[in-house]
């Protein structure tokens, strides 16, 4: 209800829980808090590292649709007013639950790749936590070009993998093994994935979906 001091703010004090009464909880470790309304607002841009784990935070993400699913917990220290008067407490048991919800409608991005031909295995990292255990690696391709259709059909080289294996956990980033005919049938062909300058990787749509279940857009 007053104006909050903006040096006073402490985000490892603020800590999301499932249920008013839970010893299972969700703690900010960092992010960026912006004061609104001449100081009686504060909006907090969740850290990329925090939102990930959040994401994967099953007792609180799978009951997103409800009002009752977060609910926030404060100690005196999360923030003073600008007479630094300390915050009257949120307890656990006495928690504030959610007042609005707009769900992740975000599709994941393709961020970077990293082919290693030694290894037969592809690196992917994407803009968020995806669930890469359901990562679908085939029609994951590889070219010699960033831009196929501009290349001639006698200098461009392209293959797509019919299979692989996929790292298990829920990260952003994660690998594929390849398989030994998938990897052979890119040593045969010359011009591909010799150098990074010939490297270049596409994708179907939909290859994987992040912790929501919104899929991955195509390159």
């Amino acid at each position: 209800s007053d104006a909050v001091h903006p040096s006073s703010i402490r985000l490892n004090e603020f800590v999301l829980q499932a249920a008013n009464l839970s010893d299972t909880i969700f703690r900010l470790t960092g992010g960026t808090p912006t004061l609104l309304n001449e100081g009686s607002l504060l909006q907090i841009a969740l850290s990329d590292a925090d939102l990930n784990r959040l994401k994967v935070t099953r007792s609180l993400i799978d009951q997103q649709a409800g009002r009752s699913a977060f609910y926030l917990r404060l100690s005196s220290r999360a923030l003073t007013d600008t007479a630094f008067n300390t915050l009257v407490e949120i307890p656990n048991g006495n928690t504030r639950p959610l007042d609005s919800f707009v769900s992740d409608t975000t599709a994941p991005v393709l961020r970077q790749f990293v082919l290693d031909m030694n290894t037969g295995t592809v690196t992917l990292v994407w803009s968020e936590t995806v669930q890469f255990g359901n990562l679908t690696p085939i029609g994951i391709g590889f070219q010699n070009t960033a831009n196929a259709s501009a290349t001639s059909a006698a200098a461009r080289q392209q293959y797509s993998l019919l299979s692989g294996v996929p790292s298990a956990l829920d990260a952003p980033t994660g690998t594929v093994m390849l398989l030994s005919f998938d990897l052979d049938e890119l040593k045969l062909r010359e011009r591909l994935a010799t150098l990074r300058d010939n490297t270049f990787i596409f994708l179907p749509p939909g290859i994987v979906v992040d912790a929501i279940g919104n899929a991955s857009v195509a390159i």
